[in-house]
């Protein structure tokens, strides 16, 4: 389907995501055969290092302890087209999974917007950026709420 910022598509990943190395065999050790969602970037074909920068921050935080969410499992380009693909775990119809429990209320209601049925409801990434950055600036504070909330959620 067409977003704000591309098209999404399933896929079928037929050698599937390198779950581990495995040292004896010196072979990649694969989930093979599961659907994937690849978001095709529109207008990347001649990405500005910002953008570049965007999609190394999307994997990294993608990959991080809060991913249960939606796994990112890599970047990827078009070989034809040259615009950049985002490998994404498929989320099938449109069903999302449970926010697990202990989660911080910021983080749920972050989410909650990031999965609005309306794409232009959605907050861009730099939105995201800004909104996460703020958190970590209050959480530095003494006596902030923010930093209360998420402190009180670490130690669940």
């Amino acid at each position: 389907g067409q977003g704000g910022h591309g098209t999404i598509q399933m896929a079928h990943w037929l050698n599937g995501n390198v779950r581990r190395l495995d040292h004896k065999n010196r072979a990649w050790e694969r989930f093979p055969g599961f659907t994937v969602a690849l978001k095709t970037l529109r207008n990347s074909r001649n990405p500005s290092e910002e953008f570049l920068n965007e999609l190394k921050a999307l994997h990294k935080c993608a990959n991080e302890k809060l991913t249960h969410v939606v796994s990112v499992y890599g970047i990827s380009q078009n070989p034809y087209t040259k615009e950049y693909i985002i490998v994404m775990e498929y989320m099938n119809k449109g069903h999302r999974p449970p926010i697990p429990d202990g989660i911080p209320t910021p983080y749920i209601e972050l989410i909650n917007e990031c999965w609005d049925s309306e794409p232009r409801n959605r907050p861009s990434v730099e939105e995201i950026r800004n909104k996460i950055n703020n958190w970590y600036y209050e959480t530095k504070k003494p006596q902030s709420v923010i930093g209360t909330i998420f402190s009180d959620a670490d130690m669940k």
